[in-house]
């Protein structure tokens, strides 16, 4: 019998080793926009999550910045609950860019929520669907912006932020992945993820 399409099994593995130390019986945070990286990374945590024994919950962010943004929201919610979550949380906030600019102010506000998530429901762990090419294009801008040396670093495979006393980490298992892998995840399983979806995705 055939094994699953490389890129599934290479997205899998992935989670899997982000997960190695979390307890069976804990809960597991997934950001989701709809897009092939977020959806790829919750199908994969999904299936692990069979054996590591986790609760997942699928969270998504209405931003409320582009027309539709309502159905598409309901959409997400949708595919997440039909990939096997076990609990699905869905926001809508109000975006001011004040002085940091669309993207960032959209990215402050998407945290804010999922930190309120990661507190509402326990969870130690919030997964984050950023892969290589977020990666290249976040360490392109950081230079374009002269952020020097510290800048070159890029995003962190795991941050630990602290919330009301309680250690909740922020992982990105699919920074070693390619965009191209996770829709050909997607593609694999027949799932059908968002194609134009942005930056303020992740």
């Amino acid at each position: 019998m055939a094994g699953p399409h490389p890129s599934v099994a290479a997205t899998r593995v992935a989670v899997r080793r982000c997960l190695a130390d979390v307890p069976s019986g804990s809960t597991v945070v997934v950001a989701c926009s709809g897009g092939p990286d977020s959806l790829a990374l919750v199908a994969a945590t999904v299936h692990e999550a069979r054996a590591g024994g986790w609760r997942v919950v699928g969270a998504t962010v209405d931003h409320g910045m582009q027309d539709g943004s309502e159905a598409q929201t309901a959409r997400v919610v949708e595919q997440m609950a039909e990939i096997g979550v076990d609990e699905t949380l869905a926001a809508r906030v109000t975006v001011d860019p004040g002085g940091l600019g669309p993207e960032a102010a959209a990215r402050r506000a998407r945290y804010a929520v999922l930190e309120q998530v990661a507190e509402h429901t326990a969870a130690s762990v919030v997964l984050l669907g950023h892969t290589r090419d977020d990666q290249a294009e976040t360490v392109l801008m950081h230079i374009i912006r002269g952020s020097g040396l510290t800048g070159l670093r890029g995003m962190e495979p795991s941050t630990v932020r602290t919330i009301n006393g309680m250690e909740v980490r922020l992982v990105r298992p699919l920074l070693r992945s390619s965009r191209a892998d996770t829709v050909d995840y997607c593609r694999a399983l027949g799932l059908r993820p968002r194609l134009d979806a942005s930056n303020l995705s992740k």
